[in-house]
């Protein structure tokens, strides 16, 4: 089960996969500027850290603060808690 073994541990963006950055307001108290990744740059085995937006051409996903998302063998975008992660 992907979900059973995917580990947040050493989540880092991706190189180059990040095309813009965007404001975002998080908790109501803080703006910040995230980085923005093509849900199409992205590829199996892709990590990233939050905060951060996937902009895909139907939908875009919050990875929140303090989680952490990577990309499966199908496709899918799982987006976990990450235990080491600081969070505003």
């Amino acid at each position: 089960d992907d979900a059973a073994t995917w580990r947040p541990r050493g989540s880092v963006e991706p190189t180059g996969t990040a095309t813009t950055a965007r404001a975002v307001r998080i908790a109501r108290r803080t703006t910040v500027d995230v980085p923005v990744h093509p849900a199409a740059a992205l590829e199996p085995g892709t990590r990233l850290a939050g905060p951060a937006l996937v902009d895909a051409d139907d939908t875009t996903v919050w990875i929140p603060p303090g989680h952490s998302a990577g990309l499966d063998e199908r496709g899918s975008l799982l987006i976990h808690p990450d235990p080491e992660a600081r969070r505003p």
